[in-house]
């Protein structure tokens, strides 16, 4: 008498392994691709201005140094100081001393306010972009570039 076990554990393991396949082919969940926390970037910030700017000050705030703090689910959107070093730091530096120049080169950029950025945070002791508007100059928030390009 012919079973039908052999042809049972047949099509459980091509079952098994289609859905093992499709897992790992699917595409990522919903927010898998949004922006990840930098926290060495804070970091490189709270170390460079440490003179000028109170630590509590900094860890207040947080991300806000360069994401737009009206926007807080998106951090793909950045505050002017956020946009200007954008265009100069790769998007995940993990280099102190890249992303130290990087903050250095922009310290003469212009604020929201007329003052650089280098003004506000070392004769003002204050956050580059504190009391920014979040549409600086007229111009829509700066989003992230995405990492495809």
């Amino acid at each position: 008498m012919i079973t039908a076990r052999p042809a049972r554990r047949l099509i459980g393991g091509v079952a098994l392994a289609a859905l093992a396949a499709g897992l790992l082919l699917a595409p990522a969940p919903n927010g898998a691709d949004e922006a990840q926390a930098r926290p060495q970037h804070l970091k490189f910030f709270a170390q460079k201005y440490a003179e000028e700017i109170e630590k509590d000050q900094i860890s207040k705030v947080k991300c806000d140094i360069c994401h737009e703090k009206t926007q807080p689910k998106d951090k793909k959107i950045r505050n002017p100081y956020g946009a200007a070093l954008a265009k100069v730091v790769k998007e995940n530096e993990k280099d102190q001393e890249a992303f130290t120049k990087a903050m250095e080169s922009i310290e003469s950029e212009k604020s929201c306010n007329g003052e650089t950025f280098g003004e506000r945070i070392k004769k003002k002791k204050e956050l580059p972009a504190e009391g920014c508007d979040p549409l600086p100059t007229g111009q829509p928030l700066v989003p992230v570039p995405d990492a495809a390009n």
